[in-house]
Protein backbone atom coordinates (compact mmCIF):
# COMPACT_ATOMS: atom_id res chain seq x y z
CA UNK A 1 0.00 0.00 0.00
CA UNK A 2 2.60 2.42 1.03
CA UNK A 3 4.45 1.90 -2.25
CA UNK A 4 1.51 2.43 -4.59
CA UNK A 5 1.05 5.66 -2.32
CA UNK A 6 4.60 6.27 -3.20
CA UNK A 7 4.31 5.38 -7.03
CA UNK A 8 1.26 7.41 -7.25
CA UNK A 9 2.88 10.44 -5.71
CA UNK A 10 6.09 10.67 -7.60
CA UNK A 11 3.94 9.91 -10.85
CA UNK A 12 1.74 13.07 -10.13
CA UNK A 13 4.28 14.84 -8.88
CA UNK A 14 6.69 14.20 -12.08
CA UNK A 15 3.63 14.68 -14.27
CA UNK A 16 3.16 18.01 -13.33
CA UNK A 17 6.74 19.23 -13.20
CA UNK A 18 7.08 18.16 -16.90
CA UNK A 19 3.89 20.29 -17.28
CA UNK A 20 5.39 23.34 -15.55
CA UNK A 21 8.33 22.70 -17.63
CA UNK A 22 7.14 22.34 -20.93
CA UNK A 23 4.90 25.24 -20.65
CA UNK A 24 8.33 27.43 -19.45
CA UNK A 25 10.16 26.31 -22.08
CA UNK A 26 7.75 26.75 -25.19
CA UNK A 27 6.62 30.22 -23.56
CA UNK A 28 9.10 32.50 -25.82
CA UNK A 29 7.62 30.44 -28.82
CA UNK A 30 4.16 30.24 -28.21
CA UNK A 31 3.62 34.17 -25.78
CA UNK A 32 1.58 35.04 -28.89
CA UNK A 33 -0.73 33.13 -28.79
CA UNK A 34 -4.11 33.62 -26.85
CA UNK A 35 -4.86 30.03 -26.25
CA UNK A 36 -1.81 29.62 -24.62
CA UNK A 37 -1.62 32.75 -22.63
CA UNK A 38 -5.26 31.77 -20.79
CA UNK A 39 -4.05 28.32 -20.15
CA UNK A 40 -0.89 29.23 -18.42
CA UNK A 41 -2.13 32.39 -17.07
CA UNK A 42 -1.86 30.93 -13.26
CA UNK A 43 1.64 30.28 -13.84
CA UNK A 44 2.85 33.35 -16.12
CA UNK A 45 0.28 36.00 -14.69
CA UNK A 46 2.66 36.32 -11.41
CA UNK A 47 5.75 37.72 -12.72
CA UNK A 48 7.58 40.05 -15.00
CA UNK A 49 7.86 39.21 -18.80
CA UNK A 50 11.10 38.94 -18.17
CA UNK A 51 11.56 36.43 -15.23
CA UNK A 52 8.35 34.50 -17.08
CA UNK A 53 10.46 31.02 -16.43
CA UNK A 54 10.61 32.22 -12.43
CA UNK A 55 6.96 30.29 -12.25
CA UNK A 56 9.03 27.20 -12.90
CA UNK A 57 11.42 27.78 -9.65
CA UNK A 58 8.55 28.79 -7.93
CA UNK A 59 6.68 25.16 -8.71
CA UNK A 60 10.51 23.44 -7.87
CA UNK A 61 10.51 24.94 -4.64
CA UNK A 62 6.93 23.89 -3.56
CA UNK A 63 7.65 20.65 -4.33
CA UNK A 64 10.95 20.46 -2.14
CA UNK A 65 9.50 22.09 0.31
CA UNK A 66 6.59 19.51 0.10
CA UNK A 67 8.45 16.52 -0.50
CA UNK A 68 11.90 16.78 1.71
CA UNK A 69 9.61 16.21 5.01
CA UNK A 70 7.35 13.46 3.45
CA UNK A 71 11.12 11.43 2.22
CA UNK A 72 12.98 12.31 5.15
CA UNK A 73 11.19 11.28 8.20
CA UNK A 74 12.98 10.01 10.52
CA UNK A 75 16.32 12.50 9.72
CA UNK A 76 15.17 15.76 11.44
CA UNK A 77 18.47 17.28 10.92
CA UNK A 78 18.40 16.43 7.40
CA UNK A 79 14.90 17.61 6.81
CA UNK A 80 16.36 21.53 8.56
CA UNK A 81 19.65 21.32 6.21
CA UNK A 82 17.87 20.80 3.37
CA UNK A 83 14.63 23.12 3.75
CA UNK A 84 17.21 25.85 4.65
CA UNK A 85 19.31 25.05 1.44
CA UNK A 86 16.32 25.26 -0.33
CA UNK A 87 14.72 28.40 1.31
CA UNK A 88 18.18 30.17 1.31
CA UNK A 89 18.43 29.44 -2.67
CA UNK A 90 15.26 30.50 -3.45
CA UNK A 91 15.63 33.56 -1.66
CA UNK A 92 19.00 34.80 -2.65
CA UNK A 93 17.63 34.14 -6.22
CA UNK A 94 14.41 36.00 -5.96
CA UNK A 95 16.14 38.93 -4.11
CA UNK A 96 18.25 39.04 -7.32
CA UNK A 97 16.04 38.66 -10.03
CA UNK A 98 12.76 40.67 -8.16
CA UNK A 99 10.46 38.54 -10.77
CA UNK A 100 6.97 39.50 -9.17
CA UNK A 101 5.32 42.45 -10.69
CA UNK A 102 4.71 44.35 -7.91
CA UNK A 103 7.93 46.00 -5.88
CA UNK A 104 5.62 45.09 -2.41
CA UNK A 105 5.36 41.57 -3.60
CA UNK A 106 8.88 40.91 -4.17
CA UNK A 107 9.68 42.34 -0.63
CA UNK A 108 6.98 40.43 1.01
CA UNK A 109 8.77 37.48 -0.91
CA UNK A 110 12.38 38.55 0.72
CA UNK A 111 10.82 39.00 4.04
CA UNK A 112 8.94 35.68 4.36
CA UNK A 113 11.78 33.71 3.46
CA UNK A 114 14.23 35.40 5.95
CA UNK A 115 11.48 34.24 8.91
CA UNK A 116 11.26 30.73 6.72
CA UNK A 117 14.85 30.59 7.84
CA UNK A 118 14.53 32.15 11.27
CA UNK A 119 12.00 29.19 12.00
CA UNK A 120 13.79 26.86 10.76
CA UNK A 121 17.02 27.62 12.62
CA UNK A 122 15.06 27.86 15.86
Amino acid sequence: MVAMGVSLLITVVLFFLALVGWATWVYPKKVKRVSFLESFMWLFGRFRSQCFYFGFIFVLRSTFMALIPVFLVNEAMLQVLLLTTVVASYSLLQCWLQPWREATVNRLDAAVGLAQIEVLGV
